[in-house]
């Protein structure tokens, strides 16, 4: 009986079977031996190419593992597993390392050559996003693609303000800014917003400065900020700050403000 491929839970049920042909009334058990060894190839773009000894439960990706991955320059999207029977399968580990899609982390067997390429197209994405890198673009990708990739924007990227850096013709670097007002104009619009390669995207950090409150300090149980609400007068400041201290000099208090005009 061949067991290849067959999972262990269900070994038990396919011996059963086949051997309640010939016998009744009868029990069996099933355990666990020692696994064979499978020779497979791992060749192109990794940093330690070669023939290797694996168990014969491995994956593309534990194989990769065993050669130490791909180098600087090799694909992660265009990986090719050719078979002993010459078929063939195009892999793209980005759903696996990504999203957690094992779909494509084919089972190994005996004489498989696992190929990586140079690296394609890609793009890169820095500043305020969750997981800034360079990614391997495969065939023309949007904007919205790319942040997906990344893990989405930050808590503090500025919308209002995103940079792509594009070299053009092989001749020049240029920059052209791009303008969200917020999170739904960005989802609608960053769909059409089309990435080539070697295209750098900024994304900016929210100003530090902050806004909408007011500042008390001196002679006061707790002096600091506090938030500025409608219709604020100065009694609520100082009663927020639980009030002046014993010894305050009450004839003089300052007041400093910015006006429209900067000063």
């Amino acid at each position: 009986m061949y067991l290849w491929g067959v999972k262990f839970a269900d070994a038990k049920r396919l011996i059963q079977d086949n051997l309640a042909k010939y016998f009744a009334n009868f029990q069996i058990n099933v355990s666990m031996g020692k696994l064979r060894s499978i020779k497979v190839f791992m060749l192109g773009e990794v940093k330690k190419p070669g023939a290797y000894t694996v168990s014969s439960l491995s994956t593309v990706f534990s194989a990769l593992y065993e050669a130490a991955g791909p180098t600087k320059i090799g694909s992660l999207r265009k990986i090719k597993l050719t078979r002993a029977n010459k078929s063939e399968e195009a892999i793209d580990l980005y759903s696996y390392l990504l999203r957690g899609d094992r779909a494509q982390d084919f089972k190994l067997d005996a004489g498989d050559t696992v190929f990586v390429p140079p690296i394609g197209a890609v793009a890169g994405i820095a500043g305020n996003v969750k997981r800034p890198a360079i990614y391997e673009l495969k065939g023309a990708i949007a904007l919205s693609e790319l942040l997906e990739m990344a893990g989405g924007i930050s808590a503090v990227g500025y919308l209002q303000r995103m940079q792509i850096e594009r070299i053009k013709d092989h001749q020049r670097k240029i920059v052209f800014d791009l303008e969200f007002e917020n999170t739904q104009t960005l989802q609608a619009s960053a769909s059409n917003v089309m990435l080539q390669d070697g295209d750098l995207v900024l994304i900016s950090a929210v100003a530090p400065i902050r806004h909408n409150y007011v500042s008390v300090a001196g002679n006061v149980a707790r002096p600091g900020d506090y938030e500025l609400r409608p219709q604020m007068r100065l009694k609520e400041l100082i009663d927020g700050a639980e009030g002046i201290l014993p010894g305050t000099y009450l004839e003089r208090a300052e007041l400093s403000r910015f006006r429209d005009d900067k000063t």
